[in-house]
């Protein structure tokens, strides 16, 4: 699911949350005769096959249709999409936009704080505003972390980044993180970026922030993560 991948974070979907917020949530069965559910169902379907550039053209073209332009998951796969180019102002515009559509739906919020975390916003995000859903704990880490600069503690870590027997996809952004709170260790394991998507921006920025750990540098740790 690519809201897992954002900012997988988060995303993510997710962004960084991951793993992000990037969603299927119509189900539509091949009869289905609503138009946007169709026509998003075929974006969706694409893009997984295509790239993020020919996405967002499929999506602008969707939403400028007057029949689908109030469309939320449209809106929030934009924002996914956007943030999967480094477009961080855009992925925050389009998540703002499905967020004043359906302010309820906590997928959408959360691709909505995972877009304002990559902007620079973590220091306009309030506890209210963090949901109760799966990464709720990770973006709770990364707002605390990026606004203050103060390093989360390893049981911080492990809750936002949950490992069991079960799944343990969690394993490498927990080492990963663990690594980054390392104080006075500039030796990094060249193994910790194998497993990770975007690898060689995401190298860099660890590196610079391990040579230099202060607020502007994480944030570039925190824009590179997938």
């Amino acid at each position: 699911m690519k809201a897992y991948a954002l900012a997988i974070f988060f995303a993510g979907c997710l962004v960084p949350f991951l793993s992000s917020c990037q969603y299927d949530p119509d189900r539509v069965s091949d009869g289905d005769s609503n138009a946007f559910f169709v026509e998003y169902r075929k974006i969706y379907n694409a893009s997984s096959t295509i790239s993020p550039d020919s996405t967002l053209v499929l999506l602008n073209d969707f939403l400028s249709n007057p029949e689908f332009e109030n469309y939320p998951y449209a809106w929030n796969l934009k924002a996914y999409t956007c943030y999967q180019l480094n477009e961080f102002d855009q992925s925050l515009t389009a998540a703002q936009k499905a967020m004043e559509i359906d302010p309820e739906n906590p997928e959408f919020s959360t691709q909505y704080l995972t877009s304002k975390m990559a902007v620079g916003k973590s220091c306009e995000i309030s506890s209210t505003e963090i949901n109760n859903s799966v990464y709720g704990p990770r973006i709770a880490m990364w707002s605390n972390w990026l606004c203050k600069n103060a390093l989360p503690s390893k049981e911080t870590i492990t809750k936002a980044y949950p490992v069991s027997e079960q799944d343990s996809a969690n394993y490498k952004y927990q080492r990963l993180c663990f690594q980054l709170i390392k104080k006075n260790d500039t030796n990094v394991d060249e193994s910790l970026f194998k497993s990770l998507k975007n690898t060689e921006h995401l190298k860099v920025a660890v590196l610079d922030y391990i040579e230099s750990p202060d607020s502007s540098n994480l944030l570039s740790v925190y824009r590179a993560l997938r």
